[in-house]
């Protein structure tokens, strides 16, 4: 019985050993990807105007169908639509200047 018991347990210093080996790759693979998520920041302002009204209102994405993006308008950095994203931080992309039909909030 005393030697089942010692097979049954012998794997455990195998899995110790395969964690040892494993962790300086772990901790390397950590290491490499954390600057990826401090590079995260929120996402840019821009003025949309309504087609219904000509109203103008600030957001981050569209308002949905009724709403169009203000052309060279933006950047900005905030809810108030006052001062402009530097050039250096601007998206790759904007946000579409319309939505898509059926894709309305």
């Amino acid at each position: 019985m005393p030697n089942e018991t010692r097979r049954r347990l012998a794997p455990l210093p195998l899995l110790r050993q395969r964690i040892a080996a494993a962790l300086p790759a772990l901790l390397i693979a950590t290491a490499a990807l954390l600057p990826l998520a401090a590079e995260a920041a929120p996402a840019p302002w821009y003025q949309w105007r309504s087609k219904l009204n000509n109203q103008t209102i600030c957001a981050q994405a569209s308002p949905g169908p009724g709403w169009e993006r203000e052309r060279n308008r933006g950047p900005y950095t905030g809810n108030r639509c006052d001062r402009l994203l530097p050039p250096h931080k601007h998206p790759a992309q904007p946000p579409p200047d319309r939505v898509a039909p059926g894709q309305g909030s």
